[in-house]
């Protein structure tokens, strides 16, 4: 099979997940499946190869729809165990506790 020479991970495709990750199941319900070719001929097979991917390493692999880069992170960045974004519907008095501060911080970001 044919890898991306510039690839750091492309020595590591073979490796097998013990975790029983599936690369096609992971693209399916990040509706993105139109990438497993490219994903698996640079060696992104694994669970752990896929939690670190990053956004020059999509290019490389010939993703440049910055939707589906973006898209494609937001779901790595969950399986490496990242908080998943949510937004509540109905606040309560715990929740309001549990979203202000976040809001704070976005505030504070946006002035940079």
């Amino acid at each position: 099979s044919a890898s991306y020479p510039d690839s750091p991970r492309s020595a590591r495709a073979e490796e097998a997940d013990e975790g029983g990750f599936e690369l096609d199941s992971w693209l399916r319900e990040a509706e993105l499946m139109q990438y497993s070719s490219a994903l698996r001929v640079a060696g992104f097979s694994t669970r752990e190869l896929v939690a670190a991917l990053t956004r020059s390493e999509l290019r490389t692999c010939g993703i440049t729809n910055e939707a589906h880069v973006t898209s494609l992170l937001a779901a790595a960045g969950a399986l490496a165990g990242a908080p998943p974004v949510t937004f509540r519907s109905s606040a309560s008095e715990g929740s309001v506790r549990e979203w202000l501060p976040a809001d704070q911080l976005q505030q504070d970001t946006a002035k940079l």
